[in-house]
């Protein structure tokens, strides 16, 4: 049945293009998926492959010297070995450097322990960490960018991991706190955008499925297991035309959860992509969420529904009248 080419790489290939500039790019090992998108992307002609072998070396294949001679001309794409340092050490005996003359697609994960205020490197990732958060960067990453506001408070199990091949954004305002267990993953060309004082009680859940995005206002409040999930977990195809189904790309509002601020999200909720929460609404305990709430609502059940109008909600559990609680109105 026909099914539609997929590719996941294609911010390493931006970045792999940038290098190389107008030389040739030339496989170091055979990567068949990064092929096909190749020859589908460039054509056949733009596939040239390394050889050690000069009996090999005819045409589109060319010997490993050739690159050495003439590293103005070439440019090597390393598709399907990991960065390592016998390959490292391989490249600096022909006098290739990383980055200038050649690139790895697979260059391992990064883990930036919240000791660290700042991280950069040359596959584009860049990190502020200014509220001591645990990051985690899978072993394609590239042109990441995260910023951890001032005065957060992160449990040592809580962790922010970002998967794919990157192109993605992570921002945490000021104050936020993450309890145990709370993990915010974003995928591919996703992003998660979370305000000022924001809370997540233990064992929460975010993410960001390729092309998706998760907005939270300032001062939300999320209660222990609930989970927010932005896109499907895996692809669906139309059998006949191979074309996906769920796919979704940046800026289509069927892949976005919005939350206004000062939203109160309770106990083991689910709420899903296409979900806007107005300013000062709640959510109930259990309820499974998505669609459109208005300004100072409240819903619950499966799937929830409107049950309050005009409500305001504040965080002193012992208040009995409003004058007693921190309350927001909009």
């Amino acid at each position: 049945m026909p099914q539609k080419f997929l590719f996941p790489y294609t911010e390493n290939i931006k970045l792999l293009k940038q290098y190389a500039k107008q030389r040739t790019v030339v496989f170091y090992d055979r990567n068949e998926q990064i092929e096909n998108y190749w020859q589908e992307t460039y054509g056949k002609e733009t596939l040239f492959f390394a050889t050690y072998n000069k009996e090999k070396a005819e045409g589109q294949i060319i010997h490993i010297s050739e690159i050495k001679q003439h590293p103005e001309k070439y440019y090597l794409f390393i598709a399907k070995k990991p960065r390592n340092a016998e390959l490292l050490n391989t490249m600096n005996k022909l006098g290739l450097k990383e980055f200038e003359n050649f690139f790895f697609l697979i260059h391992g994960a990064k883990k930036i322990l919240p000791d660290k205020a700042s991280y950069s490197d040359s596959y584009g990732n860049v990190i502020k960490n200014d509220g001591g958060a645990t990051i985690v960067l899978n072993n394609y990453c590239c042109n990441v960018k995260i910023t951890v506001g001032a005065n957060c408070r992160f449990d040592s199990t809580s962790q922010i991991i970002v998967t794919g091949d990157g192109g993605s954004e992570v921002i945490i305002g000021e104050g936020t706190v993450c309890q145990k267990n709370v993990l915010i993953k974003v995928h591919r060309d996703a992003e998660i955008h979370i305000g000022k004082s924001v809370h997540f009680l233990p064992d929460v859940m975010l993410t960001a499925k390729t092309g998706t995005r998760i907005v939270l206002g300032s001062d939300c409040l999320v209660a222990a297991r609930s989970i927010f999930l932005s896109g499907d977990g895996h692809p669906i195809f139309d059998m006949e035309s191979g074309i996906r189904r769920n796919n979704y790309k940046k800026g289509d509002a069927r892949g976005e959860i919005i939350l206004g601020d000062h939203v109160w999200v309770g106990i083991n909720c689910i709420i899903l992509n296409s979900a806007h929460i107005g300013s000062g609404s709640l959510i109930g305990a259990g309820s499974v969420f998505k669609g459109t709430l208005e300004k100072h609502c409240a819903a619950a059940g499966n799937p929830a529904r409107k049950i309050r109008e005009n409500i305001v909600w504040g965080r002193n559990p012992d208040a009995l009248t409003m004058s007693e609680s921190d309350l927001y109105i909009d």
